[in-house]
């Protein structure tokens, strides 16, 4: 428990909370239970002040915090706090920690690198529930995204020969959805063996070194592919850095995709 750090409380089912953890990496975030946590500190011979979550009510929002209540980041916080400065996580609605646009907190990961599209995209987005492809060859990213969206059907996809490495199985353990490698996707082609408009949205995170060998033109097929299969969006994360992904990159791309491929950007 001590290699975690709470970051958000879940107190919608009350007598029942539940924490969202942090740890340095964040590949191993988790929820614990309220009984996971009572008995690691029993464990640890430590005497548990969280016993008065059980009757805490799942609005409280007190100015004065207890230590016996669970509570948001306080908004009304000084100049100097964390929170002021944005340099903590928020925290969403359900008791989660996000990092949405404009966030100080400085991403451990991808994963948190990608919070953001992933929220400023929830909003514009269809309200009925579809199907997300998530070119993620560990699942950890896919996770989230179904996290954000529990309603719809997300599926992580790879390519076979890159997901008999060793390091890549190691990374599926934990919190993270199946990886679906049969017949999804072959990088060397840049095909992605779906109909078209076959799911909702198409999402590529970092493709270009990680499945296209910083390959421009495979990059853009992939593009392509996704824009095929998706009926609504395909949502598409860089790093704007070296000659092949650099921000004149970025606008020759942009420029392919409105003026000659139809696309809105």
């Amino acid at each position: 428990l001590y290699q975690f750090c709470v970051v958000g409380v879940d107190l919608s089912h009350p007598g029942a909370p539940s924490y969202h953890c942090w740890e340095p990496t964040g590949v191993c975030d988790r929820t614990f239970t309220f009984d996971e946590v009572e008995q690691r500190l029993a464990a640890a011979g430590r005497r548990s002040r969280a016993a008065a979550l059980r009757a805490a009510a799942p609005s409280a929002q007190a100015e004065e915090v207890a230590a016996t209540r669970a509570v948001r980041w306080p908004d009304f916080a000084g100049a100097g706090a964390l929170v002021h400065g944005r340099a903590l996580p928020d925290v969403d609605a359900r008791g989660r920690a996000v990092l949405p646009a404009g966030s100080r907190f400085a991403p451990r990961n991808s994963t948190d690198l990608l919070q953001s599209m992933v929220l400023e995209w929830k909003k514009h987005r269809a309200p009925t529930a579809g199907q997300v492809l998530v070119l993620d060859g560990t699942g950890r990213f896919a996770a989230q995204v179904q996290d954000e969206l529990p309603e719809d059907d997300v599926v992580a996809i790879d390519d076979p020969p890159r997901f008999c490495k060793a390091p890549l199985r190691s990374f599926r353990t934990g919190n993270c959805l199946p990886v679906r490698t049969a017949g999804a996707l072959d990088r060397r082609a840049a095909l992605l063996h779906f109909a078209n408009d076959a799911a909702d949205t198409v999402v590529l995170p970092f493709v270009l070194a990680r499945l296209c060998d910083s390959e421009e033109a495979r990059l853009l097929a992939l593009v392509r592919e996704g824009l095929r299969v998706a009926r609504e969006h395909v949502l598409l994360a860089e790093d704007v850095a070296g000659p092949v992904c650099s921000e004149g990159a970025w606008r020759r791309w942009k420029a392919l995709l409105t003026a000659e491929w139809g696309a809105t950007v």
